[in-house]
């Protein structure tokens, strides 16, 4: 099986985390959308055909970056659960 992968360092890059506001529930859009780099990051998950997460385990959970990024993806979520335009989602 031949494929390409790319490695993406959340640490190399700057995402905010969610500030709970719920803009997203009504738009499927978040708010603070080009603010930061969450969204080009999630336009590269767009075009992959997997992903595979790894991450340090720091006091039982993800670190910061790592869970402010997979907070962010709400937006998306719930674009999806409504119908909206989201990214692609495989099994």
């Amino acid at each position: 099986m031949q494929g390409e992968s790319r490695a993406l360092r959340l640490r190399e890059h700057h995402v905010e985390p969610c500030t709970g506001c719920g803009a997203c529930a009504g738009s499927g859009v978040c708010r603070m959308s080009g603010e930061d780099d969450a969204e080009s990051l999630f336009a590269q998950l767009d075009r992959a055909a997997g992903l595979v997460l790894t991450a340090p385990v720091y006091f039982y959970h993800l670190p910061s970056q790592a869970k402010a990024w997979i907070d962010r993806a709400q937006a998306r979520y719930l674009a999806r659960q409504e119908g909206l335009a989201a990214g692609v989602v495989r099994p």
